[in-house]
């Protein structure tokens, strides 16, 4: 974990996970992993993998014993943006919020190839982390802040957006998506 002070956290989350009969790795990589914040599936075969300034790039080969799928490796680049899920959600096949400043010119490209109809979201929405949102069937979930323009680009992916007050939690860093533990 990246933050030294968080540390006394994993031993208690690897108790409950064993404990619920669910297998536990990286107990021994000496890379830093924030989990979900960084390794977002935007499909069961395609994992989004966020490096930077909390998960090292190398921890992604690591992973590739939890099964076959296709990782994509971003470079987030923003000290802002320090994990993938504060600017970047996938909504659909083909489309993600995003926040584009916030990655490497590398990544920008291999996202709007594999994602073409993604949609940028402004300076302030990226500040109001509606891209730490997720999507339940047709309807995004976001943090308020959702701007005109993207709701209509939305509208027009055929979904809606609901957003919800997230502003205490926006506060430590996170939001919808940083509330949700996908198993």
């Amino acid at each position: 974990m990246y933050r030294q002070f968080r540390s006394a956290e994993q031993p208690h989350y690897r108790k409950w996970f064993k404990s619920c009969k669910l297998r536990v790795f990286g107990e021994q990589y000496p890379e830093f992993f924030e989990g979900g914040g960084d390794a977002i599936f935007s499909d069961i075969n395609t994992l989004w993998a966020g490096y930077g300034p909390r998960s090292a790039k190398e921890v992604y080969k690591k992973l590739e014993v939890l099964g076959k799928f296709d990782t994509v490796i971003c470079e987030l680049v923003h000290p802002k943006f320090y994990h993938l899920d504060t600017c970047f959600t996938p909504v659909d096949r083909t489309t993600a919020l995003w926040f584009p400043p916030a990655f490497s010119e590398q990544s920008k490209k291999e996202i709007m190839r594999r994602l073409p109809h993604s949609i940028a979201v402004s300076e302030e929405e990226a500040n109001a982390f509606v891209c730490n949102a997720i999507t339940v069937r047709n309807t995004v979930l976001s943090p308020v802040g959702v701007a005109a323009a993207t709701r209509e680009a939305l509208a027009h992916r055929r979904m809606s957006v609901t957003e919800l007050d997230m502003s205490e939690f926006v506060k430590s860093g996170g939001a919808c998506h940083s509330l949700v533990l996908r198993l």
